[in-house]
């Protein structure tokens, strides 16, 4: 039994999360999309990561390595003009 109730997600949050994933799943049922990578935080603080089965394994691993730049850039622009 918890003594603090678990602070509720932000509605726009959810709502992102689900647009997203709703999209995505749209895509992937008109057959649009031949390989997915997810990264998702659980609201219990913890990580999971999940893929598709893929035939683009290093094009997968590029595109990740330059979204990850271009997070980092954003952080980092956001930090200054925040």
């Amino acid at each position: 039994m918890r003594l603090v109730p678990k602070p509720a997600l932000p509605a726009d949050i959810k709502e992102s999360v689900v647009r997203i994933l709703r999209s995505r799943l749209e895509e992937a049922e008109r057959g649009e999309i031949d390989t997915v990578i997810v990264l998702a935080h659980h609201t219990d603080k913890d990580w999971s990561e999940s893929a598709s089965g893929t035939d683009r394994f290093s094009d997968a691993i590029a595109r990740i390595e330059i979204t990850k730049q271009s997070w980092i850039n954003q952080y980092l622009k956001d930090r200054v003009d925040g």
